[in-house]
């Protein structure tokens, strides 16, 4: 007997809506002042209200990490490129495939200020 009630408990209409900060809710009231939409829910059927959407605050998290790896990768490369260029070996500029012409020293320069500029932009520590 108890089954056959949480069975029917279970079923029946649910409202889904969406607060302030994104986050999606399932109740079986709707919420006051806010638009929600109805969801009907067949307790015979073992469909429950789809899952919660991500939160906002989780796909922040998903960009900042992401962002960490980037800059972490972009700081890597900027000290190998300022490494390179500080060894004073000689550096080719590619024009095409069978082309090529010796960096200058101003050519030079300019990647080393830029190098220098990469770091303190993407390195905690420069």
């Amino acid at each position: 007997m108890l089954l056959a009630v949480a069975a029917t408990a279970a079923g029946g209409d649910y409202y889904k809506w969406t607060d302030a900060s994104g986050t999606v809710h399932y109740t079986q009231r709707p919420p006051q002042g806010r638009p929600s939409q109805r969801v009907s829910v067949d307790a015979g059927s073992g469909i429950a209200p789809p899952p919660e959407a991500t939160r906002p605050a989780d796909q922040g998290r998903s960009l900042r990490e992401a962002d960490a790896r980037y800059r972490e990768q972009a700081c890597a490369t900027a000290r190998e490129n300022l490494r390179l260029l500080e060894s004073g070996q000689r550096m080719i500029v590619s024009g095409g495939v069978d082309e090529g012409t010796k960096l200058s020293a101003e050519q030079r320069a300019k990647a080393l200020a830029d190098a220098r500029a990469r770091i303190a932009e993407t390195c905690d520590k420069p």
